[in-house]
């Protein structure tokens, strides 16, 4: 029954409230009336028309297997940094063995980004200078890249060297 009403109320915003930004913040407030899985899928679609990572962090994924656990929280934060071109909701991800990964997280994001430099680099084929000035912007965006993941690689370095530290305790 709740669920029936939750609808109602998002196709009715749709009418009244212009833009999706709009549509995923009344989304959003509906998903705290659905329970389970359908709650975290809710709130991942509220995220990707928000673009907001904050909505990913109230994804419980406690209704799903062991298997999948996080993974419906770590694919929210995937799609809006994917959406967004930001990396940032990527730390976020906590991975596992059907959900995705950091680096993956940290491609979806400058793919978009690159693709779209790419775009800007091609439309400006008649204008040399404005076309030098792209390219350079492209070059930041991948040295931007890089140091990402030198960031999570180091962070994972880390992280094994304490759990190994930690192994080596309990011996």
């Amino acid at each position: 029954m709740q669920t029936k009403y939750f609808y109602l109320l998002v196709l009715g915003s749709i009418f009244i409230l212009p833009g999706c930004s709009a549509v995923g913040a009344v989304e959003e407030f509906g998903c705290g009336f659905i329970d389970g899985k359908n709650q975290d899928h809710c709130y991942q679609d509220a995220a990707k028309r928000n673009e907001s990572f904050v909505t990913c962090d109230k994804i419980k994924a406690e209704t799903f297997s062991a298997l999948e656990g996080p993974a419906t929280r770590d694919k929210c934060y995937l799609m809006v940094a994917e959406q967004k071109g930001d990396p940032s909701g990527c730390e976020k991800i906590e991975g596992g063995m059907i959900s995705y990964t950091k680096e993956e997280c940290v491609n979806a994001a400058y793919s978009k980004k690159l693709k779209d430099m790419q775009a800007k680099i091609d439309a400006a084929k008649n204008d040399p200078e404005k076309q030098k000035k792209l390219i350079q912007e492209q070059q930041q965006i991948n040295a931007d890249m890089q140091r990402y993941y030198e960031m999570l690689n180091n962070a994972n370095k880390n992280l094994y060297d304490t759990q190994k530290g930690i192994i080596q305790n309990f011996r």
